[in-house]
């Protein structure tokens, strides 16, 4: 009995501090240029929604939307799964000087700081379909 609550407690100190390598703070502090980015030739606010509205077919969930004089700043997270801890992104939407907007994402897995694969790819793609519309 007391080997069994003391693996239970030992393997929740290894999942939240697994969990807590990289979380919604550092990607927030990452350089709103980082990550992958796509150019669109839209106006601003149409590539925003896009942005937000791709998102929300990419089962991740939007923690916060902040607009700025620069662009709007979207920050994201993908609760664990089976076979990982979780993950945390970012979308940057940047405010054009011409009539191209360009977006940058990133996502990073929780526990090992790697960009999570196709994550970029499947939203510049969802959000090209959007814009088509």
């Amino acid at each position: 009995m007391f080997l069994n609550r003391f693996f239970a407690r030992v393997s929740l100190i290894l999942l939240f501090s697994l969990g807590a390598c990289v979380n919604a703070s550092s990607i927030a502090d990452e350089p709103l240029r980082s990550g992958h980015q796509s150019t669109f030739t839209a106006p601003y606010e149409k590539v925003t929604d896009a942005a937000i509205a791709s998102l929300h077919k990419l089962d991740v969930s939007i923690t916060q939307v902040t607009k700025r004089d620069d662009g709007t700043v979207i920050l994201l997270s993908k609760h664990p799964g089976a076979f990982s801890w979780g993950e945390v992104g970012r979308v940057f939407v940047e405010k054009p000087n011409g009539p191209d907007t360009t977006v940058y994402a990133i996502m990073e897995l929780r526990s090992t700081s790697t960009n999570a694969r196709g994550f970029s790819g499947h939203l510049f793609t969802h959000m090209k379909d959007a814009l088509e519309k």
